[in-house]
């Protein structure tokens, strides 16, 4: 397990499932462990994701 950058993590594998808080509206889970991909990358950043571990 290693520390990337977000914007450099597409085709490897999430070692972690990365879950999505907004107190009062909603408790999710937008991503579970496995591959990212090219159109993840924007999602992660703006859940402030900059580095993840894969």
């Amino acid at each position: 397990m290693k520390q990337v950058k977000t914007t450099e993590v597409a085709g490897h594998i999430l070692c972690h499932d990365i879950k999505r808080i907004i107190k009062g509206i909603t408790k999710d889970t937008p991503f579970r462990k496995g591959i990212v991909t090219e159109e993840d990358i924007p999602v992660l950043l703006s859940l402030g994701k900059g580095h993840l571990y894969i």
